[in-house]
């Protein structure tokens, strides 16, 4: 999948072609004569999910409440001793991401810059 640009910064849309993206670009910003066209990258939750900062949140909250005696309390070698229940909770948050505020943008890579008078589409 390809998304356009015209900027390198603000992408438009998903094609299933290069040829695509850079062909509606053209059409859709006739004012402009240079586009960018990139690869799009598809995002799930588990991307954006970092189970070891909520857990180093929790830990922190409570050592804030109640001082040294929660030190130990979710720390990373609890989180390695238990990491199927670590596994679980990033699959239950993740699952609760996407049924609730699914992911509805994308990120983008190898982005080629293309010049409307050097392109012949």
């Amino acid at each position: 999948m390809y998304s356009y640009s015209t900027d390198n910064l603000h992408y438009f849309e998903k094609f299933e072609t290069l040829k695509e993206a850079k062909i509606r670009g053209f059409e859709d910003n006739p004012d402009y004569d240079t586009i960018w066209v990139g690869e799009v990258i598809e995002y799930t939750p588990y991307d954006f999910i970092s189970i070891a900062r909520i857990l180093d949140q929790i830990n922190e909250n409570a050592c804030d409440e109640v001082s040294e005696f929660a030190e130990d309390w979710l720390d990373k070698d609890w989180r390695d001793n238990n990491e199927g229940v670590v596994c679980e909770l990033r699959d239950l948050l993740a699952e609760w991401v996407q049924k609730n505020a699914p992911i509805t943008f994308w990120g983008v890579e190898d982005e080629e810059c293309f010049n409307r008078a050097d392109d012949n589409i």
